[in-house]
């Protein structure tokens, strides 16, 4: 897990407590951030890894 991983998962961690507005410009980050990984797989693939990383991360707090 490099930098933008840890990043990524971090942003998600927190995304439950952001407005509407604020959602809308961390998924335009997110992809971003995804892009710059995209070598490693589709963006999809990364943000859904990214997902499953904070969910399971949220899980054992």
């Amino acid at each position: 897990m490099d930098e933008i991983d840890k990043r990524a998962i971090e942003i998600l961690l927190k995304a439950p407590f952001m407005t509407e507005e604020e959602m809308k410009n961390t998924v335009k980050v997110l992809k971003q951030m995804a892009r710059m990984k995209k070598n490693r797989g589709s963006i999809k693939e990364i943000l859904d890894y990214w997902a499953d990383q904070a969910y399971m991360l949220s899980m054992e707090a």
